[in-house]
């Protein structure tokens, strides 16, 4: 049991390395989709199975554009990580605010 411990805590500690950069954005989460906030942009983590369809997490990403200013617009809205049942059901989509010209 002393032997077991140690790997466990370890385990637990180096899970918690991996955070979001940015602020969360209570209002755009829920249980199964969070979002955070960054200055030019942001995050969304979304479950695999019960998380939002595509279409509302661009809309998520549309609004926080839009908090920022209203002449802003998503640009490249893309998926960095994909989730499985496995590893971890959460999928990554990161995306940019740029001014529309």
């Amino acid at each position: 049991m002393k032997f077991f411990l140690p790997i466990i805590f370890l385990i637990f500690f180096l899970s918690s390395c991996a955070k979001h950069v940015g602020i969360h954005n209570k209002d755009g989460s829920n249980l199964f989709t969070s979002s955070f906030e960054t200055i030019t942009g942001g995050s969304i983590s979304d479950h695999i199975l019960f998380g939002e369809s595509s279409f509302e997490l661009i809309n998520i990403a549309t609004l926080r554009c839009k908090k920022i200013s209203t002449k802003h617009k998503v640009k490249n809205f893309r998926r960095t990580f994909l989730g499985t049942i496995i590893t971890d059901q959460m999928s990554i989509y990161e995306y940019d605010c740029e001014e529309d010209e």
